[in-house]
């Protein structure tokens, strides 16, 4: 809400028409949106919108999620992997949020890298008439940049995840399901992270040429990234399943402080996302 009206009293005192502030609000309210990527995020699973990512998972444990299943014997051995995992988590968190701001440089990185290369490039746009085709071109446009953002922003993530990957996969249980669980998870959190991130320059020069049609390129890179994503999202919800199979009332400041890491981070990389999504929309001419 507080967000919705500082863009409204950008666009107020803007001398632009009211047509072209629809434009630019598209596009930017589009680029602000997140999407579940990886585990690293409270706006990502990243409620990419908005579910908690890896990390959010594990902290949506809480004290506040009832428990129903019976812990499956040998209750030492999962009690152990558990605590295990849910360490390992925590110490992954913290070194994500310790290097935030490598994030936010990330984020920069990106905004020079366009107002380098095709600044102004949608300028023309944001004095021509907004259209409900228009429209839905530019959100999808901004979509992009919004994952982007998110890709460059999660890029100092990928050595702390392979520390983590190694301690999971490490872990023994007394089933197969939690380890296969694991697996999944990792893999589709690995998948995402190794994405790469679009041709945002070349998709910009496509939309300013035919503004009534999403590049193709935008379109296949937002068919990848929101299947990874959903993909993730189904791989944590089997992992939250064996995490709250095994948790024990002891491990209940763990998961608060697991939760206030999420926090932490969710808040950094929001931030960072409504900053360098402002920048970049700017850079291109949109907005003001």
């Amino acid at each position: 809400m507080i967000e919705q009206k500082s863009k409204d009293a950008r666009s107020e005192r803007s001398p632009r028409p009211a047509r072209a502030r629809g434009v630019a609000r598209t596009a930017l309210s589009a680029a602000r949106r997140r999407w579940p990527t990886v585990a690293v995020s409270a706006t990502l699973l990243v409620g990419l919108g908005g579910s908690l990512g890896a990390a959010g998972a594990i902290a949506a444990t809480t004290t506040t999620t009832p428990i129903t299943t019976t812990p499956t014997p040998p209750p030492s051995l999962n009690a152990a992997s558990d605590q295990a995992a849910l360490t390992a988590y925590r110490k992954y968190l913290q070194s994500l949020v310790s290097s935030s701001g490598l994030g936010r440089e990330r984020d920069a990185v990106l905004v020079s890298t366009v107002a380098s290369s095709c600044q102004n490039a949608l300028t023309q746009l944001s004095s021509e008439p907004s259209t409900p085709v228009r429209q839905a071109v530019l959100s999808n446009f901004g979509e992009e940049i919004g994952g982007d953002l998110a890709l460059a922003f999660l890029s100092e993530a990928k050595r702390p995840f392979t520390k983590l990957s190694t301690q999971l996969g490490a872990l023994r249980w007394s089933s197969t399901a939690p380890a296969t669980a694991i697996r999944q998870m990792l893999t589709a959190e690995r998948t995402v992270l190794n994405m790469q991130q679009s041709s945002l320059c070349a998709d910009a020069a496509e939309v300013s040429s035919y503004p009534r049609v999403t590049p193709p390129a935008t379109a296949s890179f937002l068919t990848h990234y929101l299947n990874a994503s959903a993909t993730v999202s189904r791989r944590f919800q089997n992992f939250l399943t064996v995490l709250q199979r095994y948790e024990t009332n002891s491990e209940r400041q763990l998961v608060a402080a697991i939760d206030n890491l999420v926090g932490q981070f969710g808040t950094a990389s929001t931030a960072a996302d409504q900053t360098y999504s402002q920048s970049i929309l700017s850079d291109l001419g949109l907005v003001p």
